[in-house]
């Protein structure tokens, strides 16, 4: 690609700074710092970005969660779960508050460390449905999923005094209820949404006046002072695999042993508690019924369109886990000029039905940007990992980072073989497969400073 320059003149930070009264006429190029760090967490995830530009910061989280580390405290001493979070944070540009939280979907091992977190202003979650929000409640009381209830049914609650704001789906399942966060129906959703900007040398007023939900796929961009035009952006995508609520309570309803009516009504209740074995079995076959990390929100993170920059370190070193995976390996990356982007991606799964259609929506100028990819669900065996690269190739020539946050030395055994083996060989254009584990060496960063 042909990367944008800092000292561009159509370049928004050549414009006039939080008001100080910069101007392309007088020529002046901001100091400007960028670092993303994918850090060590193992099982689960946590991933930092962080700016300054002429001393105003800004930074975002996407996740912040795991299962390696316990987040119980044992006996007033700090959990082992928040000493690895203040660790890592004490590395990064992020200091006494985060700007953007995104909670890409409700499984403790990507939210259980926020409350470890310094302060944070704004939260961009995934709107659930009704019938989305009682799949997983039911899931919760038999122990398929580890959650937090009110975290899925009453955000509010667990995000105290944060300004919260949802992400539509891209499919609306037809007779199924969404609810606002004050617990009213939304009716007559909007059938489209400008994009939203976040101004950093106004965060306060920016963030009162930034509204409550965004479309799927709609940027949210960052921007600085009075300049209208913007530096980086947060493109979230919730996807709603159709009908897949519904057929896991269709299951349910199939069961003439079972009272349908209380289950859904009361779907953390003694019923369904006293019925745990005979639900579980229900959800076994995840190939039938669908997987509730479908539920998952992905976001695109990257410069603005008409700004990148020019210069990319991107550290990393070969993962000890490759003796415990031979096959698993840090390939020799090739540093793109200007190739700042990341596609985070969850615990999605992705399906040849929508996946090819999702990245035929990411403009070419923006596919160009992109250097990294999240494998999704820590590389486990159903969730297709391999079908990202293998899209990828279609559409980009990129030398690209593939990272798995992973912890094999856990009970779940991520990431799988069979997605390692199926994702080597579909490796281009000297792009790496890259596990970031608990080691500290396994972390992956990209860092910028003119």
């Amino acid at each position: 690609m042909k990367p944008h320059y800092l000292n561009n003149p159509k370049s928004p930070l050549y414009y006039s700074i939080h008001g100080k009264g910069y101007s392309a006429a007088k020529g002046h190029i901001p100091d400007f710092f960028f670092e993303r760090i994918i850090h060590p967490i193992g099982q689960g995830g946590f991933f930092t970005e962080s700016f300054n530009i002429d001393n105003v910061p800004f930074s975002a989280v996407y996740d912040c969660g795991s299962f390696s580390y316990s987040a119980k405290f044992n006996k007033g001493k700090i959990s082992p779960l928040e000493k690895f979070i203040k660790k890592s944070l004490s590395k990064t540009g992020i200091k006494n508050e985060i700007d953007l939280l995104m909670v890409s979907h409700f499984d403790a091992d990507h939210f259980n460390g926020i409350k470890f977190l310094p302060d944070y202003k704004l939260v961009l979650i995934p709107l659930l449905s009704q019938k989305q929000k009682i799949v997983l409640s039911i899931l919760s009381t038999i122990g398929i999923i580890k959650t937090n209830l009110s975290l899925i049914n009453d955000p509010k609650s667990f995000f105290k005094n944060v300004k919260i704001v949802q992400v539509l789906p891209d499919y609306f399942e037809p007779g199924d209820t969404y609810y606002d966060l004050d617990g009213s129906i939304l009716e007559n959703l909007p059938e489209s949404y400008v994009s939203p900007v976040l101004n950093i040398g106004d965060k306060d007023n920016s963030i009162q006046n930034f509204p409550r939900m965004i479309k799927s796929n709609i940027p949210i961009q960052i921007s600085i002072g009075d300049s209208k035009l913007t530096f980086w952006e947060y493109i979230p995508f919730n996807h709603n695999v159709a009908n897949l609520s519904t057929k896991f309570l269709n299951e349910i309803k199939s069961q003439t042993a079972l009272d349908y009516d209380q289950i859904i009504k009361y779907p953390t209740g003694e019923y369904v508690k006293n019925h745990l074995e005979e639900i579980k079995n229900l959800f076994k076959d995840k190939t039938k019924l669908g997987d509730p990390n479908d539920y998952s929100m992905i976001v695109y993170s990257g410069p603005s369109l008409d700004t990148c920059c020019n210069l990319i370190e991107l550290k990393g070193e070969d993962p000890l886990w490759e003796s415990f995976f031979p096959i698993l390996k840090y390939g020799d990356h090739n540093d793109n000029s200007g190739d700042l982007a990341c596609l985070y991606t969850g615990d999605i799964k992705f399906d040849s039905n929508w996946l090819p259609d999702y990245i035929e929506s990411i403009e070419s100028a923006r596919m160009d940007l992109i250097s990294g990819i999240q494998i999704p669900h820590h590389g486990s065996k159903n969730n297709n990992g391999h079908l990202i690269v293998e899209e990828f190739n279609k559409k980009s020539s990129n030398s690209i980072v593939y990272f798995i946050s992973a912890d094999p030395s856990i009970r779940y055994h991520h990431p799988d073989k069979e997605t390692i083996e199926n994702i080597i060989p579909n490796l281009k254009n000297d792009s790496a497969l890259h596990l970031v584990s608990t080691l500290e060496t396994s972390s992956l960063s990209v860092t910028i400073h003119i």
